[in-house]
């Protein structure tokens, strides 16, 4: 799993330049890997409400269309987590 600071790379912290970064997960999306939405929120300086942040940086930095974003938050996190339609029934998808 990578984890990413996008505020430290940002501010000239550690790490690998942004675009290098987005330019490899661009060709892993190319190739087929499955991306799942998720943070760090609540344990490190990640907010909670950073996470429609994870969505944009999707769409925007890694040219996901938005409802590839939505889905990878939604539908394709649950299925990680190998929860089931049946599990969910207060729950759909878009």
């Amino acid at each position: 799993m990578v984890q990413v600071d996008y505020r430290r790379i940002e501010a000239g912290g550690k790490g690998a330049p942004r675009d290098e970064l987005n330019a490899h997960w661009r060709k892993l999306l190319d190739f087929g890997t499955i991306y799942v939405a998720g943070s760090d929120a609540g344990v490190t300086d990640m907010f909670h409400d950073d996470y429609a942040l994870i969505l944009e940086l999707m769409v925007t930095e890694l040219e996901m269309s938005p409802l590839q974003a939505i889905l990878c938050g939604t539908k394709v996190a649950a299925e990680a987590l190998n929860l089931k339609l049946w599990q969910l029934t207060n729950f759909g998808t878009i």
